[in-house]
């Protein structure tokens, strides 16, 4: 019985799908059909949706401008901050362990509500765990 199921399989095998090729034929260079992207209508809705959530320019402001100009106030900084450039550069202490303390200064003008943008320059950056001790002889 195995013997006639396994010549039974042997011929099945032998039969084969004409539309099915083998590995060694040659394909015809037959061009292939390009597919179309389906186009779903909800998906109009979807772009559209998108550019409604876009963020949109805030309303002119209404309000008078400021007519002083904001400054730092030199009376109301921590004890390590050290004006520079006529009070418009605020340096930080860096020898003596002053580098493991923050430094913090207050403006002249508060923020009540609304969006304010200021601008901050970082002109030095320095690694608080480098000491200026570290090249001593050991």
């Amino acid at each position: 019985e195995k013997k006639r199921k396994a010549a039974k399989e042997e011929e099945e095998k032998k039969v084969e799908d004409p539309k099915k090729r083998k590995a060694d034929e040659k394909v015809e260079d037959a061009p292939v059909p390009k597919k179309e992207a389906k186009k779903e209508p909800g998906r109009v809705q979807k772009e559209d949706a998108a550019d409604a959530e876009k963020e949109r320019d805030a309303p002119a402001e209404k309000r008078a401008a400021l007519k002083a100009p904001v400054t730092f106030l030199t009376t109301d900084t921590t004890l390590n901050v050290v004006p520079a450039a006529g009070g418009k550069l605020l340096m930080a202490m860096t020898e003596g362990g002053m580098q493991y303390l923050l430094a913090g200064a207050r403006a002249s003008v508060g923020v009540q509500a609304g969006r304010y943008a200021y601008e901050v320059k970082i002109v030095e950056a320095l690694n608080p765990t480098e000491s200026s001790g570290q090249h001593r002889g050991r």
